[in-house]
């Protein structure tokens, strides 16, 4: 079964017969049976089998031909059935952006879908609030031990105040000074 397998493989989808060099590339040259003989099931049928004895019989013979719909692989996502659609994104937005750009059709063929049915957003979206998550909780605490850090060394809630107002200065000499060097 092995080598009709491989037999039906190289007549329907083919197979690498050698390999041509062009400069430093290596090209495969494929060889497989003409259209019409790998069209339908009834050309396959009458594909002719080598035996290890040398005697050539058709397929029909022992295997039968046809096509059948199957079951397929359902996806699941948190245990429910799941299609996914997946898009590409230029290079010039980010895809966050381009979620909340959208949202608002999303929403509305959200609210066309039957009882049960749900759109969720995953991806980079979906990672990204997840790592935005944990960030945005400590953030009042690290502003506030920042703060405290400030105050110990300047000696000063005054200073503490100067030093903060004026890094909004420091952020915009950053930005002039990256600028020409086309850094981000």
């Amino acid at each position: 079964s092995e080598d009709v397998a491989k037999l039906m493989n190289s007549v329907v989808s083919g197979s690498t017969v050698t390999q041509v060099r062009d400069d430093i590339y290596l090209i495969n040259v494929v060889g497989r049976a003409e259209d019409a003989e790998r069209g339908t099931p009834e050309t396959l049928q009458n594909l002719q089998i080598v035996t290890p004895t040398g005697t050539s019989i058709p397929l029909l013979a022992f295997a039968t031909v046809g096509y059948e719909l199957e079951q397929p692989l359902v996806w699941r996502r948190d245990r429910k059935p799941t299609i996914t659609v997946k898009g590409a994104v230029r290079d010039a937005i980010q895809p966050t952006d381009l979620v909340k750009q959208l949202q608002p059709e999303i929403d509305k063929f959200a609210a066309g879908l039957p009882v049960g049915y749900k759109v969720a957003t995953g991806g980079t979206v979906e990672e990204s609030s997840k790592a935005q998550g944990p960030i945005a909780s400590v953030a009042p605490l690290m502003l506030f031990l920042m703060a405290t850090f400030l105050m110990i060394q300047l000696h000063s809630i005054q200073k503490m105040f100067l030093v903060a107002s004026v890094a909004p200065l420091g952020l915009i000499g950053v930005v002039l000074a990256l600028i020409p060097t086309g850094t981000p």
